[in-house]
């Protein structure tokens, strides 16, 4: 008999929303546990740290899931060290990164000149390229950020997602679904960064949807 071919592998890397911060729900694993549900029946298995809390497993040391180990930067720095240890080539067909990152690096430059956000957007696209460079058959998605609640710092997250959408990667576009649920008056943001246990299920479902569409 041919032999069943293994699920795709999903590795989530970013900042405080990836790790969950705030998620009080039972599984409390942000996004990630949602876009898992999302994705049924399709099989998929989501791999890297699955908590903010505790040491990382051995062998991995870059802290991604940490606060304020959220930068690009950090990112790149550590992202070889993480591929190698969460996603050994061959990956099966279907495999992705997803990445949720950027509202650090917009802070820490606010405020901002566009060209510094256009720079912020290209250093996504860089993890990106360090992604297929390392197996071309990987996708890599990145998320809009969620624009803060009542920061300073909310027009260049904007300016930042707009330049996302121009530099030439793949978008789950997160700021559009909390647009339009927050218009409808539903709040979804806790502490004016990481979302309610609503607002993360929400952010899963554009990476679902980018994840169903062809590479």
């Amino acid at each position: 008999p041919v032999a069943a071919e293994p699920p795709p592998r999903l590795l989530c890397v970013g900042d405080s929303i990836t790790a969950g911060n705030g998620d009080t729900d039972d599984a409390p694993f942000g996004y990630r546990d949602h876009l898992q549900r999302f994705l049924l029946p399709r099989q998929v298995v989501l791999v890297g740290p699955q908590t903010a809390q505790g040491p990382p497993p051995p062998g991995l040391t870059d802290g991604f899931f940490a606060p304020h180990a959220g930068t690009f930067q950090a990112i790149l720095e550590g992202l070889p060290a993480v591929l190698t240890r969460w996603m050994p080539v061959p990956n099966p067909p279907g495999s992705a990164v997803l990445l949720q990152a950027g509202l650090h690096d917009v802070r820490s430059c606010f405020p901002c000149r566009d060209e510094d956000l256009k720079g912020l957007a290209r250093s996504a696209r860089s993890v990106c390229e360090q992604v297929v460079s390392y197996d071309p058959t990987l996708a890599c998605i990145v998320s809009t950020v969620i624009p803060p609640v009542g920061e300073r710092s909310h027009y260049s997250v904007r300016r930042f997602n707009a330049w996302l959408r121009v530099v030439g990667v793949r978008i789950a576009d997160t700021q559009h679904a909390f647009d339009r649920w927050q218009k409808r008056g539903v709040s979804l943001v806790a502490d004016c960064v990481n979302p309610t246990d609503q607002g993360y299920g929400i952010i899963a479902i554009p990476f679902a949807e980018a994840l169903e569409q062809p590479q």
